[in-house]
């Protein structure tokens, strides 16, 4: 039986192991931290988990409803986020260790082109490197305690007035997160616009509603330093402007974790491992996920577990990036988008499918096509999430506009709105 020895529990290491067991090969699985990685523990997970229950509360004390004297407690929050990521976390460690995947509780480290677990080299038929992420912190001057997106998803936090800097995905959420339980929110970004990768309508109507939530940006705008000043957090920008607030967090990407692996003669470019398009980086080792790809997703990660198990079986159906990469960011009200945005777009404002009034969500979807095909799909509202799936199906497999028309939506849904948009 040949062994499969992988680096990292997040999507990418388990999804992989999974797989591999499925086939029939021997699974060895190193994780230093907890099973699941940063999406489960630090990330995906409770950053959601955070940003519904604000959403809940921001709900009920909209006044739409005819609910009144809502009010929350943050410890129960934390709780709630805490329980969330352990129900997950132990589900999935459960699911690891009844398929068969052994389990290894250690730091791997990286030595003369070998892996060395607890002391020991290990061996393996084939090298699997799923080693993640960190949150990247700027060379700025920093003379003061800041935070970061781990503070948020992992520790505890306050509810108070932050500085975010940081216009991406990640500070988007924990600031729509804050906003929603009454801080006052103030976001920095050296860009132009928010979220520099997404297409311009989610830029210019997304920063648009969070504007309505109280949050303020200062776009355009670089960060010198960040210091105290009295009594309260402040950042220096290069224009003279000083900003204050009770907390910072920093917010401005992650960094792959790839220290080491030049040891295993890997190539490396600006940190990442240079894979070829089965996420080979050399002979039988692969590398997935965030350390080989700056589409730092979960489900990307995923499917690069798939590429390289379906590689290494002799089936190479798939590709590393083959298909259209659904994205999203899970503020409120939430956007997403994939494919591409190019040839004709139609647009339906939300207020015109009966679930989004229902639900008091604002928005928009933006489909481009080609006149038969749809190539790129863009929603803002709150289920944007869920149904660029749906868009995602469609343009990976090609269904045609005239074949959208002949299906059949159930009403009132949100998804009817793909539909409507088309017609």
């Amino acid at each position: 039986m040949k062994k499969v020895l992988i680096i990292g529990s997040g999507p990418g290491g388990y999804e992989a192991a999974l797989h591999a067991r499925k086939e029939g090969y021997e699974v060895v699985l190193v994780e230093k931290d907890k099973i699941g990685g940063t999406c489960l523990n630090r990330g995906c997970i409770p950053t959601k988990a955070l940003v519904e229950a604000s959403y809940l509360y921001k709900k009920a004390t909209g006044g739409k409803f005819g609910i009144k004297g809502a009010t929350f407690d943050l410890s129960e929050i934390i709780a709630y986020r805490n329980k969330t990521t352990e129900t997950l976390r132990k589900g999935l460690e459960q699911t690891l260790v009844k398929s068969g995947v052994q389990i290894v509780k250690a730091e791997a480290q990286f030595k003369d082109g070998k892996v060395i677990v607890n002391g020991k080299e290990e061996s393996y038929d084939y090298l699997i490197l799923a080693t993640g992420s960190r949150p990247f912190i700027p060379p700025f001057e920093i003379s003061t305690e800041i935070l970061t997106s781990d503070n948020f998803t992992e520790g505890n936090f306050e509810v108070k007035d932050t500085i975010v800097v940081g216009a991406g995905v990640i500070g988007l959420e924990i600031g729509t997160a804050l906003a929603m339980l009454g801080a006052k929110v103030t976001v920095i970004d050296i860009a132009p616009k928010i979220l520099p990768a997404a297409p311009a309508t989610v830029q210019s109507r997304l920063s648009a509603y969070l504007k309505k939530l109280g949050i303020k940006f200062m776009l355009n705008s670089k960060v010198e330093k960040i210091f105290e000043k009295d009594g309260k957090k402040a950042v220096a920008l290069e224009n003279g402007d000083v900003v204050t607030a009770d907390q910072v967090l920093v917010a401005v990407g992650r960094k792959p974790n790839t220290e080491g692996l030049e040891s295993l003669g890997l190539q490396i470019d600006r940190g990442f491992v240079v894979t070829d398009e089965y996420c080979k980086a050399k002979d039988n080792i692969f590398a997935i996920g965030d350390i080989a790809t700056r589409a730092m997703l979960a489900h990307t990660a995923s499917h690069h577990a798939q590429v390289v198990i379906d590689y290494i079986t002799g089936k190479k159906r798939f590709k590393k990036e083959e298909f259209p990469i659904p994205q999203f960011v899970y503020t409120q009200p939430e956007a997403a988008w994939v494919g591409e945005f190019t040839g004709r777009a139609k647009k339906l404002v939300l207020g015109a499918v009966g679930k989004a009034i229902v639900d008091q969500t604002e928005g928009i979807i933006e489909i481009h096509t080609d006149g038969e095909y749809v190539k790129g799909f863009v929603m803002i509202g709150y289920g944007a999430s869920e149904i660029v799936n749906l868009a995602s199906v469609v343009i990976t497999a090609k269904v045609t506009v005239e074949d959208i028309e002949k299906i059949i939506f159930a009403h009132p849904t949100l998804s009817e709105g793909f539909k409507m948009t088309l017609m």
